[in-house]
């Protein structure tokens, strides 16, 4: 089984959704703790390791297999436990970071400012690996501040989510012209 740490609700369904999707008959355990979110927001992520390692223990000792944190806020710190739970934890936003690295600039915009440090720092991450395929050109070397968008109106937004309270974006990467480490 595999168990999934969420910080919203909302995340439920659309886990669910990508399961029938693409694996039929995975079973799923949704753990839900908006308190990480908030207690990480607050505080930063590292101020919430203890309830973050209690959840996945709780996931764990409920038969999971693995874990899949869908937080990007608390992701890092969920991956740190994975060997005092003892399974393997991943967290969803590693793909999309390890994607971006491939890519020459690379902007990231969130809905919550919480997610930005560890999101720029988890594609720094991937770009130092150094691995073919995988970015590997050294961590950023600019990460510039982006403007807050707008607050659209409520009910104009995409779907039928509830518009974020706030949204900021980050760019990381090399200024135009400058070479890349190694030479690639």
């Amino acid at each position: 089984m595999l168990a999934l740490l969420h910080t919203s609700p909302v995340h439920v369904s659309v886990f669910d959704a990508l399961r029938d999707r693409h694996h039929p008959g995975l079973r799923l355990r949704h753990a839900v703790d908006e308190e990480l979110l908030a207690g990480a927001g607050a505080h930063g992520p590292q101020a919430v390791a203890g309830a973050v390692r209690a959840a996945l223990e709780g996931s764990v000792a409920g038969g999971a297999g693995a874990v899949l944190c869908t937080c990007s806020t608390i992701g890092a710190v969920a991956e740190r436990c994975a060997a005092d739970v003892g399974v393997p934890v991943m967290r969803v936003d590693r793909p999309m970071a390890a994607a971006a690295a491939a890519h020459r600039r690379i902007a990231v915009v969130a809905t919550l400012a919480s997610t930005l440090a560890p999101t720029v720092a988890l594609i720094g991450e991937e770009l130092s690996r150094g691995e073919p395929g995988r970015g590997g050109r050294g961590g950023p070397d600019r990460v510039e501040p982006g403007r807050e968008p707008e607050r659209r109106e409520p009910g104009r937004g995409a779907g039928s989510q509830p518009e974020p309270d706030r949204g900021t974006a980050v760019r990381a990467g090399r200024p135009r012209g400058s070479p890349r480490p190694g030479g690639r």
